[in-house]
């Protein structure tokens, strides 16, 4: 930071300051007062001597004293006139309007926008705002329709710790908006679950591919078909007979929690997480009242 700082002195019954000097490029707040502590004595000493002060530009050195830099005899010392090189530009309502229109939105508009207008919570709105790169990329995966708290939840989480581990910025993210934006669509439509989602992206990341093709090279969609879940809980059931026992005998509700992972690692994170927690339910049920 620097600044100027001008001094003129008055006696207490004039009415008018005297004349002003002017310290240029101060770059310290400790010098900015030692040119005014020291600016007011000199000056002080002038005119009670009788002097008179010259209107001039002074620099502080490092000896805590002013130095005189140049004269300013006049106004047109400082440039206060036309410049004859630059012609008038009218500015009409239209012209700043469509300026207003370029503008992008402040940090704290786009925060508050976030919160009474998406009713996103004060920290992912202060997440997500906090640097123009990450809002203008959050915004853009917004504009392919796409589902608001899922977009939060990925960009604050998968994106985000992303770009950390790599220690890269936004811009050089291998994933685009739009990839983002496929991948979130699959999640919302049942169509690949959160975690087998998450994986997905950095396994495209790794491998520069786009997710989409990843999804359609390696078969990662999300099994939704109760049938299909239904075969592979009861093979897994069977596999682990003393986990229904304890279920059946013991009322061990943590069974459940057990078969919902089974299920999982058993799809490689495929299977619908919902359905098969349904499923897991209803046929311990079913063995619980079979015997």
């Amino acid at each position: 930071m620097r600044c100027d700082v001008n001094i003129s002195l008055m006696k207490d019954t004039d009415t008018e300051l005297g004349t002003k000097v002017e310290m240029k490029n101060i770059n310290a707040f400790n010098n900015v007062r030692a040119a005014i502590e020291y600016e007011i004595k000199r000056q002080t000493e002038v005119l009670e001597s009788g002097g008179k002060v010259i209107q001039e530009t002074r620099r502080i050195a490092e000896d805590g004293k002013t130095y005189s830099m140049r004269e300013k005899v006049d106004a047109v010392d400082y440039k206060y006139f036309i410049e004859p090189n630059i012609p008038s530009t009218p500015v009409t309502k239209e012209l700043l309007d469509e300026l207003k229109e370029e503008l992008p939105e402040l940090k704290g508009d786009r925060y508050l926008k976030y919160v009474q207008e998406y009713g996103m919570t004060e920290y992912d709105a202060g997440v997500l705002s906090k640097t123009r790169s990450i809002s203008d990329y959050f915004e853009e995966v917004l504009s392919y329709d796409t589902d608001l708290a899922l977009s939060v939840n990925f960009v604050t989480t998968s994106i985000l710790s992303t770009l950390n581990k790599l220690e890269i910025g936004i811009d050089e993210l291998f994933i685009t908006p739009k990839m983002l934006s496929d991948v979130i669509k699959l999640v919302s439509e049942n169509k690949l679950s959160m975690d087998a989602a998450k994986k997905l992206l950095y396994e495209a990341i790794d491998k520069k591919t786009d997710p989409i093709e990843l999804v359609k090279a390696e078969g990662m969609g999300q099994i939704n078909d109760e049938d299909t879940l239904l075969k592979l809980i009861q093979s897994i059931m069977d596999e682990n007979l003393e986990v229904v026992r304890q279920y059946v005998e013991d009322g061990n509700m943590s069974a459940v929690n057990f078969f919902v992972g089974q299920t999982m690692k058993k799809s490689n994170r495929q299977a619908n997480p919902n359905i098969s927690r349904e499923l897991i339910s209803k046929e311990l049920e079913r063995r619980k009242n079979n015997g």
